[in-house]
Parts: C-alpha cells; structure tokens; sequence
C-alpha cells in the first residue's frame, strides 16, 4: 500500500519474515528485490533488513543509518551480497523491519517485490578445465563414448574405466 504509513510510536521493530530459504547448493548468494521506501531520518525512525541461519540469531546486512529521510518516489532495485551468511545453508531466512519509530511522524515505510535470491550452483567439474563436464560434452571438447555422461578422460582418471592401450579411450569403447 503506498499510501498507506507506518505506525507512529513503534517502541520495537515490527517485521515481515520469509519462511526457510535453501541455500545449500549455492555460492556468491545475493538478495535481490524492488524496494518503494519511506522512512524518516534515521534519528527518529529505524528501518532494516537482516538474515539468519536459524529463525533466532539475525545479522543486519542493511540499515537506514543516512541522517536525512529516504523518500522512493519509484520502485528501486535493491541487492545485497548475503553470501557470508548463505552460501551452502540448507535454512536462511531474511526479514525487513520497521522501527523503533519517534512519535511525531510516519513515511510509508517497505514496499517490496520481486524478492529472489541469486547464487552459482556448483558444477561437476571432473577433468578440471573449469568447465561444466556437460558444457565438455555438448560442445565437443571431451568425448563420452560409453553414454554415462562423464567425460572419456574422467571415466580413465577416477578409475571406473581402463585404458590398457593408453588411447584416451576406455577400454569398453575400443
């Protein structure tokens, strides 16, 4: 609603939590989302985003701390680097408060949408190119002669194949 303001004489913070987000298979995590925020000086009136693990212990990765007002007169793209407190968690959950706010005035507040979080998933990097093996497969780089879709040179390495001639082909496909 932004028309709507923020209650006037919040003694704590009021705040709208996610449910548990799975991070585990991700690296270089981020927040990301679309903010319309109104908040009075942050003297007066306080506004925040944090992150925990385990619903109970939160970290502030962000706070209203300008000493002038902030005024969104438009949808502004927010992002955040969460990756310290994210990255491989099988449970994060992030929260946006309001307040402890003064008595005198009250600005909209949070508005958000569009809430995702952004990460790299790992990749199954076996002959160690630096490169996803199915990226090896699909463009040539490797072959896979034996269709488990594992690189030749893998199957050779990790030992679920042989290669008696030394050919870089497994024996199976010789």
């Amino acid at each position: 609603n932004l028309q709507g303001d923020y209650q006037n004489g919040l003694a704590s913070a009021q705040y709208l939590t996610t449910t548990a987000i799975d991070c585990s298979e991700l690296t270089g995590t981020r927040l990301r989302f679309y903010r319309w925020l109104g908040v009075e000086r942050s003297q007066y009136d306080k506004a925040s985003i944090q992150v925990s693990r385990d619903g109970v212990t939160w970290t502030t990765v962000w706070s209203h701390t300008d000493p002038g007002s902030i005024e969104d007169s438009e949808w502004a793209y927010q992002t955040f680097n969460i990756s310290d407190l994210a990255d491989g968690q099988p449970s994060v959950f992030i929260r946006w408060g309001m307040g402890p706010t003064d008595s005198t005035t009250s600005y909209p507040g949070w508005n958000i949408d569009d809430v995702q979080i952004w990460g790299l998933a790992p990749f199954d990097d076996c002959n160690r190119n630096g490169l996803p093996d199915g990226n090896d497969l699909q463009t040539g780089r490797s072959k896979d002669c034996n269709g488990n879709d594992l690189p030749d040179e893998c199957d050779i390495e990790g030992g679920g194949s042989g290669d008696c001639n030394q050919d870089g082909i497994p024996d199976e496909c010789d």
